[in-house]
């Protein structure tokens, strides 16, 4: 079984994220969910309820704890892939709470494996504060080698990071690195840095970035956000599968996305599927847009 993560801490908007994300991932797996393990590491295990997730409960001195000496909160998110791997094995995605599914599951899986692992998109190098720090020391590997890292070591976004349990050590390796680079400088990256350092010298990178959204332009989170609150606590709206689906509209007006027909097809055979759990009428509505499909578009 396939393994998606989330760490959703501090309550309200945060938690309306995350239930979105999850809400997201939900879509695109379908009828597939007895393949997939969603498990939710929160401190706010009510704001699932009713949702096919396995929830972990921290409270806030283990999220202190994972925070590290420093107080690193992205540190949190190594720790959240290690436990995971220990306790579930295979191959792990974990997905940031502001990120949503494009498509299915299953596309990134594929890239998961001994020695390949995932991240979002490549963002550059290092810049600034700590490019400095950086030049200006050295860093070593746990078996006692120097790092070779520099300014000029490409950053990967970490919105996404998928692995599998065969190269689990290499989370002790992002760890470590993270460890050293946080007494040197307060900067959200230093993860994200550990994470593009490690997974590119030690397995084969590819990104997820056509799979899996992450992040919003400002002005269009803030707009989002306001719908996201209304509608997820809406108690009028029947099932979280019609609020995904209010959601997903206005998702796509923000970013001035048309909606394709087959894509309205599919949202109605999704909500009808979760209604009635049942695989024969998605079934149905499949052969019905393949035909309609050849019908509009027929074959040379």
């Amino acid at each position: 079984m396939k393994t998606l993560v989330y760490l959703s801490f501090g309550g309200g908007s945060y938690s309306d994220e995350a239930l979105y994300a999850v809400l997201s991932a939900l879509h695109e797996i379908g009828p597939d969910l007895d393949q997939y393990r969603i498990v939710i590491y929160t401190d706010d295990p009510a704001t699932f309820d009713g949702l096919p997730v396995q929830i972990e409960t921290v409270d806030e001195a283990t999220l202190v704890d994972w925070a590290g000496a420093f107080g690193h909160i992205y540190r949190r998110k190594v720790i959240v892939l290690r436990e995971t791997l220990k306790k579930f094995g295979g191959a792990v995605v974990f997905c940031d709470t502001d990120t949503y599914f494009l498509k299915h599951p299953r596309r990134l899986f594929a890239r998961i494996g001994t020695g390949r692992t995932v991240m979002h998109v490549p963002e550059g190098s290092p810049s600034g504060a700590l490019a400095y720090v950086l030049r200006s020391n050295e860093f070593f590997r746990l078996e006692g080698e120097r790092w070779n890292i520099s300014p000029d070591t490409p950053v990967v976004n970490s919105g996404v990071i998928g692995i599998h349990e065969a190269d689990a050590r290499l989370l002790d390796e992002v760890l470590n690195l993270v460890d050293q680079i946080c007494p040197h400088l307060d900067y959200f990256g230093i993860e994200q840095f550990a994470f593009s350092a490690c997974l590119a010298q030690y397995s084969t990178l590819s990104f997820a970035n056509d799979v899996v959204h992450h992040s919003w332009p400002p002005e269009h989170r803030e707009r989002f956000h306001e719908h996201l609150s209304e509608t997820l606590h809406d108690s009028s709206i029947g099932s979280y599968d019609q609020r995904f689906a209010r959601l997903f509209r206005v998702r796509e007006r923000l970013l001035d996305r048309p909606e394709s027909i087959g894509e309205h097809l599919r949202m109605a055979a999704w909500l009808l599927l979760n209604r009635t759990r049942t695989l024969e009428i998605a079934h149905q509505m499949q052969r019905w847009v393949r035909g309609h499909n050849n019908t509009r578009h027929p074959s040379a």
